[in-house]
């Protein structure tokens, strides 16, 4: 008997709990019921139509973020992008066509780029294998090294290791910048339009031109962190 009015006592006292979620608590301890199907149904839909912006956001995230993936990615994308601008005028210099159509009357055409086709299969490198588009590329790059050390003030560091005085180097630079200035402007003379937009236009590609290897590399690093 005893028994029996102490278990209705203890049934008394827990009629005035509640859990977390303000629902009253039986006897046998939390009641908490599981969501129920349309609950389930519509968090996972929530979750399908969220993965798209999700992905964007986290891919965002990979090329802001500096040393991320995305970011070193984008930032040697940037300085290629430079450094085939800047080569461009030596490659036309040497009695090839223009790689890029800006401002040109005649180019090679996009096929110049490596690609793969899979009907039919097949893969071609481009003018990767021109040893010409190299030695471009190297005039263009050793330019640009040397007007990287002029701009930045590492004349100093250059000339103690290369045994040469600071004039002497930045003489140097100084020729091979003007060199490559006379060679953009050259391949790509903004006075031949009469249009005086396409004047200004071409001018402009042509300053950005003789410095956009050294902008892609200064970005790169930016990017990689």
């Amino acid at each position: 008997m005893k028994e029996q009015t102490s278990k209705k006592e203890r049934e008394k006292n827990m009629s005035g709990l509640v859990n977390k979620h303000g629902r009253p608590l039986s006897s046998g301890g939390s009641s908490e019921k599981k969501p129920g199907f349309i609950k389930s149904v519509a968090t996972w839909i929530v979750k399908v139509i969220a993965f798209i912006p999700l992905f964007l956001a986290s891919l965002m995230e990979h090329f802001a973020e500096p040393g991320g993936a995305g970011a070193v990615l984008l930032g040697s994308l940037v300085f290629c992008v430079g450094v085939i601008m800047s080569a461009d005028g030596y490659w036309q210099m040497l009695g090839g066509k223009a790689l890029l159509p800006f401002f040109e009357y005649t180019w090679l055409g996009w096929h110049w780029l490596p690609g793969i086709t899979f009907f039919p299969p097949r893969i071609w490198l481009g003018i990767l294998v021109n040893p010409i588009f190299w030695v471009a590329i190297f005039f263009s790059f050793t330019t640009q090294v040397l007007q990287s050390f002029f701009f930045n003030g590492d004349v100093k560091a250059i000339s103690s290791r290369s045994g040469l005085n600071a004039k002497t180097v930045g003489l140097v630079a100084l020729i091979t910048f003007s060199i490559e200035i006379v060679l953009t402007f050259a391949t790509r003379n903004p006075l031949r339009y009469d249009d005086p937009s396409m004047v200004l236009g071409c001018l402009l590609y042509d300053c950005t031109s003789v410095v956009s290897a050294e902008c892609g590399y200064t970005v790169y690093k930016m990017l990689k962190g």
